[in-house]
């Protein structure tokens, strides 16, 4: 409901002419009960302006934290970016030592080169676990590492077969064994029997 501002302040200034000739007691309450009214008069006035200026503040406050929040995203963003430019001329060792594809042939065929650069024969070579429904599939994407076991056999003398082992590990590709035999056979020649694993990611495909 809408307030009567000017028939309002002209009732205070008839009521302040009237108490003019009032004892001063009587003065000071009309005065008092007059200010009370203003007040809530003002409070009427103001309130809406206030519950603006409040919701106001809120809105400020909450879009403060956005930018606190977007300016620390941006930091860890420029930070990567950094770390990034340091070791580009590094990312070539890194996807020969970790390849976005199995290259099993390639890796095949490299211990194949370092066992006849040592000497040695190798009598039996297996790969195990081979995830090849997810390798051939179109959907691949960069994920998690995956582990593909090998086991090989190899004969030579002892000189040779550490020789070999030793280049196997130093190989572009990462390689690790997780065992490593020996048995001698009956012409006295050793056998190497060596277990471990190379892995690799998968390569970014398109949607």
């Amino acid at each position: 409901m809408a307030l009567d501002y000017k028939s309002s302040v002209t009732r205070y200034r008839k009521y302040l002419s009237q108490v003019s000739h009032q004892p001063l007691w009587q003065a000071s309450l009309v005065f008092v009960l007059s200010l009370g009214l203003l007040i809530i008069l003002l409070l009427f006035v103001l309130r809406p302006t206030l519950i603006t200026i409040s919701s106001l503040l809120g809105q400020i406050d909450t879009q403060r934290k956005v930018e606190q929040q977007l300016d620390a995203k941006i930091a860890a963003v420029q930070r990567a970016q950094q770390l990034l430019n340091s070791l580009q001329s590094r990312l070539p060792v890194l996807d020969r030592s970790l390849p976005t594809a199995a290259q099993l042939g390639v890796w095949a065929q490299a211990v194949q080169t370092i066992a006849s650069g040592s000497g040695v024969a190798i009598t039996d070579f297996t790969l195990s676990d081979i995830p090849v429904t997810q390798i051939a599939s179109a959907s691949a994407k960069l994920s998690t590492l995956v582990k593909i076991n090998f086991r090989l056999s190899a004969s030579g003398n002892y000189s040779q077969l550490v020789d070999f082992i030793d280049t196997l590990e130093k190989l572009p590709r990462l390689a690790v064994l997780n065992s490593i035999d020996f048995s001698r056979q009956n012409d006295g020649k050793l056998t190497l029997t060596a277990g471990g694993v190379i892995s690799f990611t998968y390569a970014q495909k398109g949607y």
